[in-house]
């Protein structure tokens, strides 16, 4: 018994008349009466009376009827669910993110995407580089926007290095970072700031494991000296809140550093010079959804890139 004879004999069921039901499925009403006549010696039962005008049901064609009105039913319920997500009507997207991409570039990447595609739901998760790379691995995460931090001292070192046979990174813009200070501080007058000059200065620092972090600490390890740590954060937002206040410096992309927040002075760093490379990062081995291929179609409308999205 297959779908196309349980379709056949409902309809017939259910018009209680070949020719009708022949028009309806858009069958020769030879080929109808085949389905049905295979589907009875298949079944071993007879399922139509057609001794009399109309068509009639014996006992158990009325029982497989019940049984075909559900069936069916599920079945058109299954392929609306599978037309909806190839029509991409629903669907959800789950994205990793960094804060400083969250708050930053993302939120327009997003908004064009909802206009495209409205019935598509992200679900978004903020967490750190190294954290967003397991959740990738581990299938926690479609996608992830993740970061590499370097600075010219040390030319091709990246913090934290993200180097895995099973992940496909794709780099989507740099951003050079800066040293971000209250208006009042001293260094701000300079129109740009050599790294060395913070000796001594207190450092408004990400919490341990951040790329940045990472990069702060190799960079005055570079120049000879410990860095004065006088807060630890999680975020940008807290550590420019914290700068603009005068309880250190920080530093951060400039994106973070010179968008919309308190009022600093926020200054280039050279010597070395410092940067930002804002990656895409996603499961070599594992299908994407339709709805996250669409997705990563939006992303390479806004950072068209050679390769690595596909």
């Amino acid at each position: 018994m297959d779908i196309r004879q349980l379709r056949s004999f409902a309809a017939v069921a259910r018009l209680r008349h070949f020719t009708h039901a022949a028009e309806e499925l858009h069958l020769a009403q030879p080929a109808l009466s085949q389905q049905i006549r295979q589907l009875e010696r298949e079944l071993g039962v007879r399922l139509l009376d057609r001794s009399s005008r109309r068509v009639a049901l014996t006992e158990a064609g009325k029982a497989l009827y019940i049984h075909a009105q559900g069936l069916l039913a599920d079945l058109d319920r299954a392929e609306y669910a599978m037309a909806a997500f190839a029509g991409l009507r629903r669907g959800r997207v789950s994205i990793g993110t960094l804060q400083t991409v969250a708050e930053g570039t993302l939120p327009p990447l997003i908004a064009r995407f909802h206009q495209r595609y409205p019935g598509l739901e992200i679900h978004l998760i903020e967490e750190m580089t190294d954290q967003l790379t397991a959740m990738v691995l581990g299938g926690l995460l479609d996608i992830a926007f993740i970061h590499t931090a370097e600075h010219e001292g040390q030319p091709g070192v990246e913090f934290p290095p993200v180097q895995h046979p099973d992940l496909i990174c794709t780099p989507l813009y740099r951003e050079r970072l800066m040293v971000t200070l209250a208006p009042a501080h001293r260094l701000a007058a300079m129109p740009s700031v050599p790294f060395a000059a913070l000796r001594g200065e207190p450092l408004i620092v990400f919490k341990a494991g951040a790329s940045l972090r990472l990069l702060v600490a190799a960079a005055c390890a570079y120049h000879g000296f410990a860095p004065q740590i006088s807060c630890e954060v999680s975020g940008a937002t807290s550590a420019r809140a914290l700068a603009a206040e005068g309880l250190g410096a920080a530093i951060l992309p400039r994106s973070a550093a010179e968008g919309q927040g308190p009022h600093v002075a926020a200054r280039p760093i050279h010597a070395p010079a410092m940067t930002r490379t804002v990656m895409l990062v996603r499961h070599r081995g594992r299908d994407l959804s339709p709805a996250t291929e669409v997705f990563l179609e939006t992303v390479r409308d806004v950072y068209p890139t050679d390769g690595g999205l596909g």
